[in-house]
């Protein structure tokens, strides 16, 4: 039976024959080394590199990244109207502490586009307290004044919500020297405001220094005496 050589094993095969003279008359004939005619693997497996997830950043709070000045900061009121007709107002910048009072509802009488929703409310939920969210966001540089937006809500219910110009939405005078109040208190806010993010940058190194400075010192190894005599007897 015919058998196909490749080339590299026709090139063995003449390389034998060449010397099967003097393989013959030698005493000891040396052994023929064999030759691995099998085809070489050209092809190399190299580790398949997975992409890096990128770790998400989380999106800026606007009320937080808002500058502290009083144009371009957002403004919150929240104006509770309890079943006794007390009101407590509460006004805040960003997510700084707020400044709250209470007055009667006399006292602090909102324009009448939302007084008159808030009324319809309190006579559907008398025994809720109604609440009335108004915000101020920053001013744009060629706007003449905010867009203020008020929402309103009977306890947890679904609320009502509606935007108006600053001018068309008059707060009364206890409330607006609460505003003037927040406004003087502006610039020593934002003091404190780096000052707490400054604190919250350095903990983190300050805690992994403390975890190390804690970790227990590990004892030395110490070897029983009566191993160590086994040990000096095995010598011997």
């Amino acid at each position: 039976m015919e058998e196909i050589l490749d080339k590299n094993q026709v090139s063995v095969l003449e390389a034998v024959q060449e010397n099967e003279e003097e393989i013959s008359v030698s005493e000891t004939p040396e052994k023929i080394e064999e030759i691995d005619s099998s085809p070489i693997a050209t092809t190399s497996s190299k580790p398949v590199s997975r992409p890096i997830a990128k770790k998400e950043e989380p999106i800026p709070n606007p009320l937080l990244e808002d500058p502290y000045e009083w144009d371009k900061c957002t403004i919150t009121v929240v104006y509770a109207l309890h079943p006794d007709h007390s009101v407590t107002v509460s006004i805040h910048n960003h997510k700084d502490e707020p400044i709250v009072k209470s007055f009667t509802a006399a006292d602090v009488p909102l324009p009448e586009k939302i007084s008159s929703k808030m009324k319809t409310l309190q006579a559907i939920w008398p025994f809720s307290t109604i609440s009335a969210t108004v915000v101020l966001p920053p001013k744009p540089g060629d706007a003449p004044e905010r867009v203020i937006v008020v929402s309103m809500r009977a306890g947890g219910d679904t609320p009502i919500v509606l935007t108006d110009l600053e001018s068309n939405m008059t707060f009364p005078p206890l409330i607006n020297s609460m505003l003037d109040e927040l406004k003087a208190l502006l610039p020593s806010r934002a003091l404190k405001r780096i000052e707490k993010d400054a604190k919250t940058k350095i903990a983190p190194s300050n805690k992994s220094a403390a975890k190390t400075q804690s970790r227990p010192v590990p004892k030395p190894t110490t070897v029983p005496p009566a191993i160590a005599n086994k040990t000096q007897l095995s010598l011997f």
